[in-house]
């Protein structure tokens, strides 16, 4: 299941590596273990993440 994996969602990985976003703020809701929040992260973006879940965010 996505949500579980390790890593960020690969169609966001593309868009930096295309430049067709570029670092600024990011807003993450339902951002679960905050696999595409840490990697907006480190690429420079100031980002807020949010979830319902009490669970997923102590996984984050």
């Amino acid at each position: 299941m996505p949500f579980f994996v390790a890593k960020p969602d690969e169609n966001l990985v593309s868009y930096l590596d295309r430049s067709l976003i570029t670092p600024g703020r990011a807003l993450d809701l339902g951002c679960g273990p905050g696999r595409n929040a840490l990697h907006l992260a480190s690429a420079g973006f100031t980002v807020d993440a949010v979830d319902l879940s009490p669970a997923a965010i102590a996984w984050a």
